[in-house]
Order: C-alpha cells, then structure tokens, then sequence
C-alpha cells in the first residue's frame, strides 16, 4: 500500500516561496547597509595639490563620516578637479558658504577631509555646486569672515608641541642662567650646593694645611728632642758641658735671664702651637656632620639632575633640537703640549 502526503506540492511551493522572500530581504537589507537605494548629492570642489587625497576617501563633518570622494582631476589650470559626494541623510548640511578642508597634524597622523558647514539658516545649495576648500583664497577669505562653522580643531599635538617647547625653552634658559623656571631652580639649588660644598673642601684645606704646619713644628721639636737625648747619653758630651763652671748652666745663670727669657718665650710658642693644633682638631671635628650632609644633598642633587638630563636626552621629540656648542680653539699653550 503507498503512501501519499497530501498538498505536498503546496508544501513544497510555500517553502520555496519562504526561501525566496527570505533572500530577497537579505538583499533589501545588505542594500541598505552599503546604500544601494539611497541617494547620493554630487559636488565639486579643487584643490592645489592632489597630495594626501584619494578617490573614496571619507568626508567628515564634526567625526561623522557624510559622504566620499568619488573623482580626482587634473584641470588645465593645473588644479586639482575634486568631485565627491554627500549622502542624502546630510544633505542639509551643505548650506551656502561651506568649504572642504585637507586637514593634517604635525606629526602627519590622522587627517582626512572635514566638511564645514556656512552659518547660516539658508536652505542647501544646489547639487552639483561648487564647495571652495581652504587651499583657495576664497575658501579662506570665508573663514576669515566668520561666515563658516569651523569648530575648535584638536589640539592635543600642539599641546603636547607647545609643552616639548616649553620644556626646550625652560632647558634653554636654565642653561643661560635664567632660574624663573624649575629647571633653572634645580641648577641654581646645585650650584649652591656645590658652591657650599666648595666652601667646606676650602675650610678643610686650610684646617689641613694648618694640621700640616703642626706637624711640621712638630716633627721639627721632635727632632730637637732627640738630638737632645742624644747629646745626654754621650758622657762627654752635654752633661760635662753643663756641670763646667765656665759652661752653658753658668752662663745661663750669669747672663742676666736672657737666655731664660729666650727659653721661655719658645716654650709659650710651643704652647700656642700646641693650642692652635687642639682648635683646628676641634674645628674638623664640628664641620663633619655638614661636610657629610652637603655631600649627600650634592650627591642627590646630582642624581635628579642626571635623571631630569637623561630623560630629556632619552625623549625622541627633542633629539637634535639644541644645538651643541663649538668648542672655541683656545691661543694658550699648556705645558703638556711643550716638546720634551
């Protein structure tokens, strides 16, 4: 016994119709997504360069994409013919006194062509007009009028050139002594520091070349005391002389306290050297808490001024942007360049 499914044609029929209506609202839908039934206002506009512009290259207005190029020509005045489109959703933006720009950056990123509307409330221009960019002295003479609303362009480049220059210029004036700014702040705080330490390394210079005449004084009684010592061993040497009625203790007793008096006045000189040798000892002693801290502020000091110079030798923005001294050839002859 067979078996037949009734109305299967129809069954059939309705899911190929299903099929068909399906694909065909995918086209509808894919059509509108890439605007195949939408309308397109065409334009023209020239330009002096054809640089940095391409056919189907984005217009936007405020970062709203509202239309593409769609020509690019060389005319017989030498200009650059370009022909764009806007779409019809924006339409009603192309008043009368609008203008195209090329916009570019310092540092050649981002760009793009950017659409700005006249201000005005007129109605939209005619397709097929002519928008003036901002290469032609029309298009500026627009802008220079206020008659277009050209926003407040991005200026974040800039603010970060004009923050780079600044720090040049506050780097350029710190060198030429300049200390309004913090660079300049830092190196007259190192200057002075090494100003303070210089004054130390000099008061322990001379503290050290008065420790030297001490010792010098010294080693010199140190040397009469031997010779002194020596002279008492020898048998026949100071000690008779001393004990001879007409030797050094007559004499010295019979000359009317001259040579006492000279004895006396070297012994006082011992003790001021003496004296002196405590003060400078006691000097050094107080001048080693500052001669440590003005070393290590200097040492720091040092470290954040070589930081703050490696970071602005290490920044790409400012390589090559100061230029180096040349070194000026000196007419003095040192005693290392005479021929031996």
């Amino acid at each position: 016994m067979k078996f037949r499914i009734r109305y299967a044609d129809q069954v059939v029929g309705l899911f190929v119709i299903l099929a068909g209506v399906g694909a065909a609202a995918v086209l509808v839908l894919a059509g509108v997504n890439q605007r195949w039934f939408a309308r397109d206002y065409a334009f023209v506009s020239r330009f002096g360069s054809a640089n940095g512009l391409s056919v189907g290259m984005p217009i936007t207005l405020k970062g709203f994409e509202i239309g593409r190029t769609s020509s690019l020509s060389l005319n017989a005045d030498n200009s650059v013919e370009l022909g764009f489109v806007v779409f019809d959703t924006f339409y009603d933006k192309v008043k009368p006194h609008s203008v195209l720009e090329l916009a570019s950056n310092p540092l050649g990123l981002g760009g793009g062509l950017q659409f700005h509307p006249g201000r005005n409330d007129l109605q939209p221009v005619a397709e097929g007009a002519f928008i003036p960019s901002l290469d032609s002295a029309a298009g500026r003479e627009l802008v220079v009028r206020g008659a277009v609303d050209r926003p407040a362009q991005d200026n974040q480049i800039n603010d970060i050139l004009d923050s780079v220059g600044s720090l040049v210029a506050g780097l350029d004036a710190a060198v030429k002594g300049d200390p309004s700014g913090p660079l300049g702040r830092t190196f007259v705080e190192l200057a002075n520091v090494v100003g303070e330490v210089q004054v130390v390394l000099t008061s322990v210079d001379l503290a050290v070349a008065q420790i030297q005449e001490v010792a010098v004084n010294l080693t010199a009684a140190s040397d009469n005391i031997a010779a002194t010592t020596e002279e008492l061993r020898d048998p026949t040497g100071l000690v008779p002389r001393l004990l001879d009625p007409q030797g050094s203790i007559a004499t010295f007793l019979d000359d009317d306290n001259l040579l006492f008096d000279q004895v006396d006045s070297a012994l006082v000189e011992v003790n001021e050297i003496i004296d002196q040798l405590g003060e400078v000892a006691d000097f050094v002693s107080d001048q080693t808490p500052q001669i440590t801290g003005l070393i290590e502020e200097g040492r720091n000091t040092l470290s954040v001024g070589q930081d703050v110079l490696e970071g602005l030798s290490n920044n790409p923005l400012l390589r090559g942007g100061i230029t180096r001294e040349v070194a000026q050839p000196t007419t003095v002859q040192g005693f290392r360049d005479e021929d031996f």
